[in-house]
């Protein structure tokens, strides 16, 4: 995130910087060398070798507060809205950070679903009374914005990778 920016700096660009978790819904990752990650580990390996993660709303906190020194927004991603976990990941962030900008993305995992404008529109109205500042959605696998995020260039930077097979999985990064 830090090179992205110096790069972009080089090139007088003014880059706002977004970096996504998916902590929350992680289920393995691909080594244990982030020492923030060793609490959320459960000790079992998966046939891929990979390390069995137990994450939830405190690994994407945890996680968030890592990247918030080199990010201009933290978007917590999450596969549904539970208004109580947003209000806990923006409350935790904003007591750490309180200038910093925050994001929620919504990602579905069921494949084929489909929201309507006015559902994105609720869901927006919501998040922004929880205190974020951006909302966003994953749709065909990319990354959606009802509106754009400002008139300076953006980059999303996402602790995610896809797996051979397809399923999304956490790496520490």
């Amino acid at each position: 995130m830090r090179a992205a920016k110096e790069v972009a700096g080089s090139l007088g660009i003014k880059l706002t910087v977004f970096a996504c978790t998916e902590a929350k819904t992680a289920v393995a990752i691909d080594g244990n060398g982030d020492v923030c990650d060793h609490r959320y580990l459960s000790g079992a390996v998966t046939q891929e070798n990979l390390q069995a993660y137990c994450g939830g709303i405190d690994a994407a906190i945890a996680r968030s507060l890592m990247y918030a020194p080199s990010a201009d927004v933290l978007c917590y991603k999450s596969t549904g809205f539970n208004s109580l976990e947003a209000r806990k990941f923006a409350t935790e962030i904003r007591t750490a950070f309180p200038a910093k900008r925050l994001a929620f993305c919504y990602s579905s995992r069921l494949i084929g679903e489909q929201s309507s404008e006015a559902d994105h529109a609720e869901r927006e109205r919501q998040i922004k009374l929880l205190g974020f500042d951006h909302y966003l959605y994953t749709q065909f696998g990319a990354i959606v914005f009802p509106h754009l995020p400002s008139e300076r260039a953006w980059a999303i930077f996402s602790d995610s990778i896809q797996s051979q097979n397809g399923m999304e999985q956490n790496h520490g990064a």
